[in-house]
């Protein structure tokens, strides 16, 4: 059965996300990741909303914002571990 194109979509994000927060050494690539992946999602929310798809839309955005407060907490902790290493 074919994908909808939707969902190969939001397939093809999450692998380049995962892919990103793979090869990540540091918070901030992680954080780059995970906003990358909101933004995917955010895209696709605008795209359910153009074909009436609800329920859908919002939970896209509910998944947007939980990534972008992991990239939010993720800056936050590179700039702590940034600070730490100067003091050091």
């Amino acid at each position: 059965m074919a994908r909808r194109p939707i969902e190969s979509w939001a397939a093809f994000t999450s692998l380049t996300a995962t892919a990103y927060a793979a090869a990540a050494d540091s918070a901030s690539f992680l954080a780059i990741a995970n906003s990358l992946l909101a933004a995917s999602y955010l895209a696709l929310a605008a795209l359910a909303t153009a074909v009436n798809c609800f329920k859908v839309k919002f939970a896209l955005l509910n998944l947007a914002a939980a990534h972008l407060l992991i990239s939010f907490s993720q800056l936050q902790l590179s700039l702590l571990l940034q600070f730490e290493q100067e003091l050091a």
